[in-house]
């Protein structure tokens, strides 16, 4: 006999089970073959599926052709200048400050060293990702629904892809993909029956786990599910019935160790585990407390996958898949990522990958099982319309995914280019002013629009200090966290002042005149740290100001005063973030303030205009 989930969703009806072995009547006066006509899926509906998953892949394969063209920005270049600072000496959260966790820096360490650190290898990298991301899709499905999953791997690239440039090779992509192989290998235990798989289960999960933390818990529910799961019959008389639960845990044991004993190893190889761990218990909780969204516009960008589920909800019960443990659990996947959506509360859309992945397949298998629905046979006086009705909403669903994300897609291939004009004229600029000389003597304070660390990284410049972004060094709200790093960017500045700042008019969060994500385009984040203000203006003089341009930051370049006095013999206080830096003296006080000396004449400020976020 084979195994339960090699059939088609009808061989599981309740009904079903308890017809299929009763001996037919061999004739009777009443049996004709109008009485006993069945509700068998019509043929066309073999092909729907299959045509349907070509269609999405290839539209996927044309929106990956035209990713082939986007350049390396947003978020992916600070990633890429934190692995570059690193192999030149700084050290990750004692030197480099980053909220990012350690299998950030693995994965993302592991894509420069085996691909390369250019926009064609992050392409490259991205498209391994979605490559794999069909492949899970395809081996969850099971061996007699390969449609649908190829159709929901292709559905979840084309999400992805409608996010364009600023979440290509996005970790929390890479975290949905990890999540997608992590749910095969537990539907390959239960399927198969052997408690082994548990142990690929349980590494892609921790990885997971390693970039995005909440993912943990979706590890161990699905952990606790399984254990449930393992204890209950199986269809096939081949396998054991049941799997030991303590070969379920000891094999989920071995494979969390393979990640967690990689980030302990990197951790010990940098000597860096006191202060990820202040950085874990500090600078990674009040970072996630920010521009957290109202759950209205929360569950506005989670509706990116009305048109599959708006048909998906009624099939699922329609065909009574809620009494198979592969729909469930796919449904129980999806609603866990929209709570995980809900409870990061930041809007961000990469934060909707795992719903999406997980949605996406279990929507897709749905669709299959209606396509394939039916009912035993039966009079044709007491024939339902429950089968027709299911394949109609099947049919419609399926045109209705493949026709409004295929256009989406389109619509973001035609979008505008992403705005690379900050970087060329910041990249000219830098090197009209000694290029390579720079190295190890210029700092940039921007959040991420200004592309100041991107043209760092373009340029292969060493940066003075490890601060990567600035939205901890000029909060609207201060606390010990923001305090200590900023006596600690201070202390380093004044014992080596670089011979460049740039200063980024881009500024998150914001509380006040800023666009739907928190940002604004200026520079009144001077008013929030008057100590770095003075700092500037006693030291540097505004050598250069590039006004906002369109979907876009400006920035100031601040040049070091040749009068300036010489660095102290040695620095006011460690530069070592570690805990016991929350207990400096905040900045503004007598031991944080820079010495006093003349002030310098500075350039008159340009206005700018407040610009929308891209």
């Amino acid at each position: 006999m084979k195994e339960q989930h090699d059939y088609p969703s009808s061989y599981y009806s309740p009904r079903r089970k308890r017809r299929k072995h009763r001996s037919t009547p061999t004739s009777s006066p009443t049996s004709t073959p109008t009485a006993q006509a069945s509700s068998r899926a019509p043929a066309f509906t073999d092909w729907l599926l299959p045509t349907a998953a070509v269609l999405l892949l290839a539209a996927a394969a044309a929106g990956a052709k035209a990713a082939l063209a986007w350049p390396l920005a947003h978020d992916s270049p600070l990633m890429h200048y934190a692995v570059f600072l690193i192999s030149h000496g700084q050290a990750p959260y004692r030197e480099i400050v980053d909220t990012n966790l350690p299998g950030t820096y693995l994965l993302d360490g592991a894509v420069i060293h085996l691909i390369g650190g250019g926009p064609f290898a992050w392409w490259f990298y991205d498209c391994l990702l979605n490559l794999t991301a069909i492949l899970a899709c395809t081996w969850l499905a099971g061996p007699r629904r390969r449609a649908a999953g190829i159709a929901a791997g292709a559905l979840a690239t084309m999400i992805h892809l409608t996010d364009g440039v600023p979440n290509l090779g996005h970790p929390d992509w890479a975290v949905a993909v990890f999540l997608l192989l992590a749910l095969a290998c537990l539907f390959q235990t239960l399927r198969s029956r052997h408690p082994a798989w548990m142990a690929g289960f349980a590494a892609f999960a921790t990885f997971a786990a390693t970039i995005d933390p909440p993912m943990i818990v979706l590890a161990i529910i699905f952990l606790l599910t399984t254990l449930g799961l393992a204890n209950r019959p199986q269809a096939s008389e081949e396998s054991p019935k049941r799997i030991s639960p303590p070969s379920l845990v000891l094999w989920s044991l071995l494979g969390a160790a393979i990640p967690t004993a990689a980030v302990a190893l990197f951790l010990l190889h940098y000597g860096v585990t006191a202060s990820f761990l202040a950085t874990l218990h500090g600078l990674i909780p009040w970072y996630a407390s920010l521009q957290h969204q109202p759950v209205g516009h929360l569950l506005e960008l989670g509706a990116v996958l009305n048109p599959i589920l708006f048909g998906t909800i009624p099939l699922f019960l329609l065909t009574r898949n809620w009494r198979r443990w592969e729909s469930t659990l796919l449904a129980a996947a999806a609603l866990s990522g929209v709570a995980l959506f809900l409870a990061q509360a930041t809007g961000s859309s990469s934060h909707l990958y795992p719903f999406i992945a997980f949605a996406a397949l279990w929507g897709m298998l749905e669709i299959d099982s209606a396509l394939h629905f039916e009912l035993p046979s039966r009079p044709a006086s007491k024939r339902s319309f429950r089968p027709l009705a299911t394949r109609t909403i099947a049919v419609l669903t399926l045109l209705a995914t493949v026709l409004v994300f295929s256009h989406r897609l389109r619509s973001t291939e035609h979008a505008a280019p992403y705005p690379m004009d900050t970087v060329t004229d910041l990249e000219s600029d830098l090197t009209s002013l000694g290029g390579q000389q720079l190295s190890n003597n210029i700092q940039c304070l921007d959040m991420t629009m200004g592309g100041c660390i991107n043209t760092l990284y373009r340029l292969r410049l060493v940066q003075s200090t490890g601060f990567l972004q600035d939205f901890y060094l000029f909060p609207e709200h201060p606390n010990a966290v923001t305090d200590a790093l900023q006596t600690k960017f201070l202390n380093q500045i004044n014992f080596a002042p670089p011979k460049v700042i740039v200063l980024s008019a881009h500024t998150w969060p914001s509380t006040t005149l800023h666009d739907d994500s928190g940002n604004t385009y200026s520079y009144d984040q001077l008013a929030r740290w008057p100590a770095f203000d003075q700092l500037l203006a006693q030291r540097y003089t505004l050598a250069r100001e590039i006004p906002n341009p369109p979907y876009s930051a400006g920035y100031r370049i601040y040049t070091l005063n040749s009068a300036s006095p010489p660095p102290p013999a040695h620095p006011a206080a460690t530069l070592d973030h570690s805990p016991q830096v929350t207990a400096l003296e905040p900045p503004g006080s007598k031991a944080s303030a820079p010495p006093p000396m003349h002030t310098a004449p500075t350039a008159s400020p340009v206005p700018t205009a407040s610009r929308p976020s891209s």
